[in-house]
């Protein structure tokens, strides 16, 4: 019998991850997979609200008319444009939106191979950083919907990009424009790890060359204007002309609302801001009671709270310390369902080590990215947060983990220090988890094991190394792709396509309403595509709050006059009636639910409806898992 040679499987392998189609193949299997998911719709709450902006966009468009002054700026409008145009040239449609965000989920995935490859290895280690990404909770579950992630993560992508290519900060700077559109909080939060960056290198530059302290901060002043003159000038021309759309979050977050800084305020109370936030009933840490005198710390399980009561005499800041450090262990803050603890944490330390040795080594470009993800988990640490929030730095977090296997490894001590805290906490985590424990018991045990063998195996069996980071990167990959998958398909997405048809049906729910003039209909779940199937674009730019007066931007804004479908509370039929006649409202539809234990709002009034002597039954139309009731306004 012929003998394996098992080094030569080594090296026809390495030398195919070497090959750039073999990132090809893998951006083609996301593509698939993707287009396939995007066939199960069920676009509803914030994504409703950005198709209805892209459809004021496309009318306007049409009409030849400038967007700046509609309502088409809500977390940004650059990205909206281009389906707009499709919308043009097609017609308008969810799906043409979906396969936008597609598309620019598959160019932030060639992006990142290339700034792996470029900056921080070869092929075969940027492939499992793409692997990684693409196998992410929130980037599965991102990439079929036309949520804001994706452009985000672009955007932030293609500004990493030009940074460690070097070039010119006039680009830089329009990267940073994109982001800003893209999603502001994440903007704000690179500029402020930028700009502390910069402080830096200039201190160290100046203490290096004392001399130079004029000429290294003249450097930096120049530096700062060139990078953030095109983002300051769009948010003032944002804010004081019809150039730019506004959008809202930019002016609470700068108090230019009636209510100030309240929301900013809000973000970052302590209480909201670490609430474990999947259900009313979860598990969680309630604040320490300073007033108890008690010496020692007191656990208790009672009604699903931790209780932790501390001495009087100690400083009020423990509290405040012991809810955060609970916020670490929620599963909507780090878990399978957002980035999992076992890849943040030593992705932390690593970053640690990493920036100390690139300021000994004057790699004043890499030490960036530390700083970046400690500003980054510091702002999504401290502010009203889930997994969500975390997913585009992602791409950070990927790349210490990387050096993390492949390189901390090589230095046992600090590896498996890094390693037990990481334990400790994804133990502690699991703890907080509601549904299927066993499962993420059993991944969590099994990454742990694979990590702990790791140097083991990379120093006595080099061979098998690559095998072995191998394999931790497939089994946390398929663990969070099965994670986003599972969910999708239970919670998510598809789950609600299989259980009320696509988009939950809207477009026939229109169609059947095509002859009503101006219409009320409940909420079935998804409001806002319903006035995006019924061409209603009376959308308030206003979004959430109104702007100061003194913003010259409120004297510009206009709305389009062109409201037909409404689906406003009402309490009474006189209320309803008093409505209707303000509104000249010719047909009441209401679509109930035939699910058990599923009601859509207000379906409740239905009886009520079919009592009220000034409205007709036309009939109802039978839908999946729901039936849509109609009334004509008689008189």
């Amino acid at each position: 019998m012929k003998k394996i040679n098992i080094h030569s499987i080594t090296s026809v392998l390495e030398n195919y991850l070497r090959k750039p189609h073999a990132v090809v193949l893998l951006i083609m299997f996301v593509f698939l997979l993707t287009m396939v998911l995007s066939f199960m719709r069920d676009a509803t709450s914030d994504e409703t609200g950005y198709l209805l902006e892209t459809k004021i966009i496309s009318a306007a468009l049409s009409q030849k008319t400038w967007i700046g002054n509609y309502a088409t700026g809500l977390h940004g409008f650059l990205f909206k444009i281009p389906p707009a145009v499709l919308f043009l040239i097609f017609k308008p449609s969810v799906s043409l939106a979906t396969w936008f965000n597609i598309a620019l989920g598959l160019m932030s995935l060639y992006i990142y191979y290339r700034f792996l490859k470029n900056n921080f290895g070869y092929r075969a280690l940027a492939l499992a950083g793409v692997f990684l990404l693409v196998t992410c909770f929130e980037f599965l579950r991102s990439m079929p919907t036309f949520l804001r992630e994706i452009p985000s993560l672009f955007a932030l992508l293609l500004f990493l990009e030009s940074f460690y290519s070097k070039r010119s900060r006039i680009i830089q700077g329009l990267c940073l424009v994109l982001l800003l559109d893209a999603k502001e909080y994440v903007f704000f939060i690179v500029v402020c790890a930028h700009i502390m960056w910069m402080l830096i290198n200039t201190l160290i530059s100046t203490w290096e060359n004392r001399t130079l302290l004029l000429k290294n901060l003249l450097d930096l002043f120049k530096s700062l204007l060139v990078i953030y003159i095109p983002s300051t000038l769009f948010i003032v021309l944002m804010l004081t002309t019809s150039l730019i759309p506004v959008n809202m979050f930019n002016a609470a977050l700068f108090g230019l609302v009636e209510k100030g800084h309240e929301w900013s305020r809000n973000q970052f109370t302590t209480l909201p801001a670490t609430t474990n936030s999947m259900s009313e009933t979860s598990k969680t840490i309630q604040p320490p009671n300073i007033a108890a005198s008690v010496s020692n710390y007191i656990f208790n399980d009672r009604n699903n709270f931790i209780t932790v009561t501390f001495s009087d005499k100690l400083d009020p800041i423990i509290n405040t310390l012991t809810q955060y450090t609970a916020k670490l262990l929620y599963p909507r803050t780090l878990s399978f369902i957002s980035i999992p603890k076992i890849l943040v944490f030593p992705a932390f330390f690593t970053s640690i080590l990493c920036f100390l040795i690139w300021i000994k080594d004057k790699r004043k470009l890499y030490s960036f990215l530390p700083i970046l993800l400690w500003t980054y988990l510091l702002a999504y640490l401290l502010r009203i947060s889930h997994g969500r929030y975390l997913f585009p730095i992602a791409p950070v977090v990927i790349l210490f983990f990387l050096i993390y296997v492949t390189k901390i490894s090589k230095e046992p001590r600090k590896y498996y220090i890094t390693l037990a805290f990481t334990s400790i906490m994804a133990l502690l985590g699991l703890y907080f988890e509601e549904s299927y424990l066993l499962e993420k018991a059993i991944l969590n045990f099994a990454v742990i094991l694979l990590l702990i063998i790791h140097p083991v195996v990379q120093k006595y069996r080099s061979v098998l190394s690559n095998y072995s980071a191998s394999a931790i990167f497939l089994s946390i990959g398929f663990s969070t792709a099965a994670s986003a998958l599972m969910f999708t398909f239970t919670l998510g997405q598809a789950s609600n396509y299989l259980k009320w048809g696509p988009n939950r049906e809207c477009k026939q729910i229109i169609e059947r309403l095509r002859d009503s003039k101006t219409l009320w209909i409940n909420d079935n779940g998804c409001n806002l595509l319903l006035h995006f199937y019924r061409n209603d674009l009376s959308y308030e730019p206003e979004w959430n709050w109104d702007l100061k007066e003194a913003v010259p931007k409120k004297k510009l804004l206009r709305i389009y006059d062109n409201p037909n479908i409404y689906s406003f509370y009402w309490e009474t039929p006189a209320k309803l009636r008093k409505q209707v006649e303000t509104s000249k409202i010719d047909t009441v539809a209401i679509v109930v639910s035939t699910k058990k234990g599923y009601d859509f709002s207000m379906q409740y009034k239905l009886e009520e409806l079919y009592n009220i002597d000034w409205l007709r039954s036309e009939g109802q139309m039978v839908l999946k898992n729901k039936s849509l009731y109609i009334f004509k306004v008689t008189d």
